[in-house]
């Protein structure tokens, strides 16, 4: 139990009274299926197909089943993760065939238990609070593996449990984060700086650590790097003008009810700037001046910016993507 709090960031089993228990219950059930001999797993993966079956038999008609339904999926995540190994990199044909051998052949199939993991993870809540420690031990398990994921054995199945832990993160950045604060760019440097003599220069790993450490994505800590450490990234200097209150929100609300009410940032913004009735609504009380946003090269107009750094405070995310977006509504 200490090593697993050791091993999750402090901001996940110090959540709450409901993330400890659960993070407690995840290492009951690391320790059995550890402990376990290979005739007890390959019956420990049975009732975790079993439990999922029973899950997916569940029609969510009322309050109560879609909570019971929820509570075997759960069930099934948590026990599926506890006996995950973590990613290895890929190997030739012959060090496959000593591993099996050293191994043994009766163990249960750890492709058959990601890909049990990948139809839970398609069935399940992802924002229930529950399943914070279940998921940032796999989190953590993605981030042993000191390559990229793309050159990991059976990588397809570790490449879609990362997309779904990326759209777990998303979704949490977006519900828990506005701006920055200085302490928290404090605490992110420090970060950073104590950790750069275990790497040549900082990698997606360092920055995956520190995201998940902090509570932001990867991709925000690099852009929050860049920005420092670069001056091609360094934000353009304040130009002192700024919209008249509420613009923006009332712009954007308008154009995502042309758009049908689902849209992205980018298609919100290419909308908004390529649309003659939103042009002639808006055009004229919009900043156009040149700016950046943080960690990016590209100048892009004043309002643009504004859009896309405020978009999740004017908007809800579906939780979905598409071409690598958030989709608000």
């Amino acid at each position: 139990w200490k090593e697993l709090k050791q091993h999750l960031p402090r901001r996940v089993w110090q959540d709450s009274e409901a993330t400890e228990l659960e993070t407690k219950r995840l290492h009951t059930a690391m320790t059995k299926w550890h402990n376990g001999n290979p005739t007890e797993r390959i019956l420990m993966l049975k009732k975790i197909h079993d439990t999922f079956s029973q899950a997916l038999a569940i029609s969510p008609t009322s309050t109560a089943t879609l909570a019971l339904r929820q509570k075997l999926l759960q069930l099934t995540l948590r026990k599926a993760v506890a006996a995950l190994a973590a990613p290895r990199a890929a190997c030739g044909a012959a060090e496959k065939i000593a591993r099996e051998e050293r191994e043994g052949t009766h163990e249960p199939s750890q492709q058959e238990l990601r890909s049990l993991l990948l139809k839970a993870l398609q069935e399940v809540n992802l924002k229930d609070v529950k399943l914070k420690p279940v998921l940032s031990h796999l989190q953590q398990l993605i981030l042993q593996l000191q390559q990229p994921l793309e050159e990991a054995a059976c990588a397809a199945q570790w490449l879609m449990i990362s997309a779904f832990l990326q759209s777990w993160e998303d979704s949490n950045r977006h519900e828990r984060h506005g701006r920055w604060s200085e302490a928290e760019k404090r605490d992110v440097w420090q970060f950073l700086q104590d950790r750069l003599s275990r790497y040549a220069e900082p990698n997606s790993v360092l920055f995956a650590k520190a995201a998940l450490n902090f509570g932001r994505s990867s991709s925000a800590i690099k852009a929050f790097w860049r920005a420092r450490t670069d001056l091609r990234y360094a934000p353009s200097a304040p130009e002192g003008l700024k919209h008249h209150r509420g613009i923006i929100k009332q712009m954007v609300g308008h154009a995502m009810r042309k758009l049908g009410g689902e849209a992205t940032s980018l298609e919100l913004i290419d909308f908004i700037g390529n649309d003659v009735e939103m042009q002639e609504t808006y055009g004229h009380r919009l900043q156009t001046h040149m700016t950046k946003i943080n960690g990016n090269m590209n100048a892009i107009p004043a309002w643009q910016r504004t859009v896309r750094t405020n978009v999740d405070r004017y908007l809800k995310h579906t939780g979905k993507k598409r071409h690598g977006r958030l989709v608000y509504r």
